[in-house]
Parts: C-alpha cells; structure tokens; sequence
C-alpha cells in the first residue's frame, strides 16, 4: 500500500512541506493492479514506488486539492476532505 502524504499527512513529506493547503499531485502508474509501478509528482518532486497494490488518501485535508490519476491499475482509496476539491483519473471502475 503507497499512502500519499497530503493532506492530514502532511506532517510526513519532511522539513518545508508540513502545512495541509490547497496541494495538487499527479498519481501514475503502469495501469496492472498488483505489484505496479507508481510514479507520485508534486512540490515540483517526483518519485517513482514499485511492487504497489493499493494507493491511500487517507484524507486530503484542508483547500481546494487536485489528485489526477493517470493509467493506476492498482486500487485507489480517496477521502477528499473539506474543501472543493477535484478527483480526475482514467479508465478502471469506479468503487
């Protein structure tokens, strides 16, 4: 399982990027649903997760978020948070 450190989990990217804003990521993957590669971009950083089954949003938090999916075959679990924001992805089912 890959968590995405936005949001309430902010406190987890490292020194300098703390606060829960308004944040935008790009979540890409190679579009299998298990053992998949997983690139996350965001804070103009990008880095690259493997061997991944399930992607967590475990609560974005504060502001207006972006999260894009891109071709993630791997299950996704979102929870947006307050604030209006915007859930894109491709493909796949819905749940």
């Amino acid at each position: 399982t890959l968590r995405i450190n936005m949001g309430v989990d902010a406190r987890h990217r490292g020194s300098g990027y703390e606060t829960d804003n308004a944040e935008s990521f790009i979540i890409s993957g190679t579009g299998v649903s298990s053992n998949e590669t997983i690139t996350v971009s965001a804070f103009g950083v990008t880095q690259q997760y493997t061997g991944i089954s399930r992607v967590v949003v475990n609560d974005a938090g504060n502001g207006n978020d972006t999260i894009t999916f891109n071709n993630v075959g791997s299950a996704v679990d979102v929870n947006g948070g307050v604030g209006n924001d915007r859930l894109l992805g491709n493909g796949g089912a819905d749940r």
